[in-house]
């Protein structure tokens, strides 16, 4: 699992700026909706919330997951070969805790997307 997200995160990290600049253009939007009185543009309230969800939940796995330490590991004393395992630990805890949240994201966003159908 840890392999597949390094590669994925390898290969969206060239647009992790984009990401991130559409998470915070998303953001700043939801906000600006959010203070305005006028309900004309209510509509786009839900659709910004859930594109700044995705762009940071992108941008965090790009930032996470690019450099991840190797599963096999060479040479070195006791106390490095430790220190690889527990670095190895902790990249497979970030990688359950992405997965969770990613799951959760998805069941909002589908949650979001169906209640707004319905109005």
């Amino acid at each position: 699992m840890l392999n597949r997200l390094q590669s994925l995160a390898i290969a969206l990290y060239p647009l992790r700026h984009v990401l991130a600049g559409a998470g915070i253009l998303a953001l700043l939007l939801t906000v600006f909706l959010l203070t305005r009185s006028d309900s004309a543009y209510e509509w786009l309230v839900l659709p910004a919330v859930i594109a700044t969800l995705w762009s940071l939940t992108v941008f965090t796995l790009c930032v996470t997951f690019a450099d991840t330490p190797p599963s096999t590991f060479e040479g070195g004393g006791w106390w490095r070969r430790v220190k690889h395992r527990l670095a190895r630990l902790y990249h497979w805890t970030l990688a359950l805790v992405f997965l969770a949240t990613s799951i959760g994201a998805f069941i909002v966003t589908v949650r979001v997307l169906l209640a707004s159908m319905e109005r």
